[in-house]
Formats: structure tokens, sequence, C-alpha cells
């Protein structure tokens, strides 16, 4: 664990945006990705050298040094590039795959507030993680949606349409089983994280919504609904549709929600989809807690830390003031006009 605190403006964000942007290939923050150059300078990079182990191993600095890792992002205004041991990356999946980072930040509340493709994506990032082929997968139910949306909107003949149904439907069916596989894990690390982190307010309970009724009738429902999808200009049914929803004594729970307890219940599902990811891989991610201490009140913010020492999890917190007692162990770093002492 490892804290970084400092003044408003010390540059603490921009060292918890650095690691994001090379796992990423963008930031967190508003605005552009180009924003993040340096003004009057035409590209930025990043480079990290790291090592993984198991959560179970424990390295010595000699068998540490042999296992060193180099991982590094140039990014211009217009292209970027990235290696990874000297070898080129193709695509920012693949800084994904070789660094995945659970991210708390400010406006985390958007993934239980905001609407159905906040949480979609989030379902999206968490397949994708644990299922190699997903991604493919995705793309080619993408593809053939855009294919289908734009011949309804251009009034193409229905033959046309039915022909690309059947490939839809292939790639839309195991979009959904991969989504409901994982959805299923998911749900079980979360209530027992939740109740962890905030056993103080009732049980939100999780329920995937795949956007449609039936995979195995899918096809036939987008015959039926044919008529109507023209009208629209767009596939109304489908896993382009689905969601998360969150409930608590039949009732949805983002209507009356504090904002504080949107903010636990989103970091429940955070850290619920690194626990899917740890268990199928042996491996961790880097949690980043950006101004963690102002987002969350005391009491929750020490269940938090006390739950992350238990995992033996890389974390990194920003701050405007140290916030762990003497009994978290914590390495501790003052940041001032983006210069960083060790304490």
């Amino acid at each position: 664990m490892n804290v970084f605190h400092g003044s408003n403006g010390a540059g603490k964000t921009s060292i918890l945006e650095a690691i994001y942007i090379l796992a990423q290939g963008k930031t967190f923050r508003h605005g552009r990705s180009e924003n993040w150059i340096q003004h009057g300078s035409d590209q930025a990079t990043v480079i990290i050298e790291y090592s993984r182990q198991t959560a179970n191993d424990v390295l010595t600095a000699d068998e540490r040094n042999q296992t060193i890792h180099r991982l590094g992002l140039i990014r211009g205004r217009q292209d970027w590039q990235a290696k990874h041991d000297g070898e080129p990356l193709q695509a920012y999946a693949q800084l994904s795959s070789l660094l995945p980072v659970v991210l708390f930040q400010p406006y985390i509340h958007q993934l239980v507030e905001a609407g159905p493709e906040h949480r979609r994506q989030f379902l999206d990032w968490g397949v994708f993680h644990v299922e190699p082929d997903y991604l493919q997968v995705w793309r080619r139910y993408q593809k053939g949606l855009k294919q289908r949306n734009a011949c309804l909107k251009n009034h193409a003949e229905a033959s046309v349409i039915a022909a690309i149904d059947p490939v839809l439907a292939a790639a839309a069916v195991k979009l959904h089983t991969q989504r409901q596989n994982f959805f299923t894990r998911l749900q079980q690390h979360y209530q027992r994280i939740q109740q962890q982190l905030a056993p103080d307010f009732a049980s939100i309970e999780l329920a995937y919504e795949p956007g449609f009724d039936d995979p195995l009738s899918l096809q036939q429902d987008w015959q039926q609904a044919l008529q109507m999808d023209r009208q629209r200009g767009y596939t109304l049914l489908g896993p382009h549709r689905a969601d998360i929803s969150l409930r608590s004594s039949d009732r949805g729970a983002r209507g009356w929600l504090s904002r504080g307890q949107q903010k636990m219940v989103a970091l429940a599902l955070l850290l619920a989809k690194l626990a899917v990811w740890q268990q199928d891989t042996g491996k961790g991610a880097v949690l980043l807690l950006d101004d963690v201490q102002s987002e969350l009140d005391e009491y929750h913010l020490q269940q938090l830390l006390g739950w992350l020492i238990a995992q033996r999890q890389q974390v990194l917190i920003s701050g405007t003031s140290p916030i762990l007692g003497s009994d978290i162990p914590a390495h501790m770093f003052h940041v001032e006009r983006g210069q960083i002492t060790r304490q």
C-alpha cells in the first residue's frame, strides 16, 4: 500500500493518471486524450518497470530483479506506440491485459447512477479479462449490428437483413453466454464484499438484464420486430441493450441510495470484478484510489483499508493528508510541485 499526499495541485493524481494511461491508453480525467501531453510538447511518454508474482509468492530482491519487465507508451497528438520488453504492441487491449487496474475516483457513483452504457462497459471489461476470445466476439457482434442498422436506415430488402441475422444471432448468443457466466461469479463476490465494506446498510441485489428475452428465439424476435426496427432506424433487441440492475426489497436502488451509498456499491462492484480476475488467473491488479478520503466517510474508509490489507494487492492512494493510522502498513510519500519525497 502506497500513499501519496500533498496539497491540491501538487501532482498526486498525475501519478495515478500515468499508470492508468499506460493500462488503458487514455486518461480518466475529462477532456480529450491529447490533453495530457505537456503544453509545448509533441508527445507524452510513460514507462514502468514491474515484477509480477502470485498472491502466495514472496520474492527475494535477487529473484525480483530477475523477473523485471518493462512496459512503455508514447502518445503523440495523432498517433501512439507501445512496447513490452522491447516487443511492439498493436492494440490498447494488450496494455489492459498486461497491466490490469481498478480505479476509484470521484465519479465512481456514475456506475450506479448513470445510464446502462456505464454498467455495460463495466461488464464487458470484466469479461474481457477472463475470456480470451471475448474481444473478438464483441467486435464481431458490433460489426454485424452496425451492418444491420445501416440496412434498416437505408430501407434495404428484407432478404438482405435476413442474411445478416443468423451471423449476428450467433455472435449475440456467445456474447450473452460469456457475460452471463461472468455475472454469476461477479454476483457471488459482490454480495460478500458489500457486506464486508458496508455492513451498515441494506443489501443491494444485482440482476443481469441481457437486453432480450430468450437467446434461442432472438433471430425470430428480430424478424417479428422488423417493421418497428425500420421505423426506428436501429435494432432494439440484443446484447447491446444489456444492463445490470440494482434492487433492494423489490424496488430499484438507484433512485433512493445516497451518493455515499452509491459509491460503496460501485466500489464493491469494482472489487468483485477484481476478485473474479484473481480467481481465474492467480494474479492481482493495481488498485488506484484517487482522493479517496474526500469521497468516503471515516467508517467506510477504514472498512475499505482493512479489506485491502488482507488482499495482498498493490494499492496506490492519493489524498491531501496521510489517511492511515500507525497500525496500517504502508509506504508514505509527500508530493509537492510534482516532486515526490519518501517519508
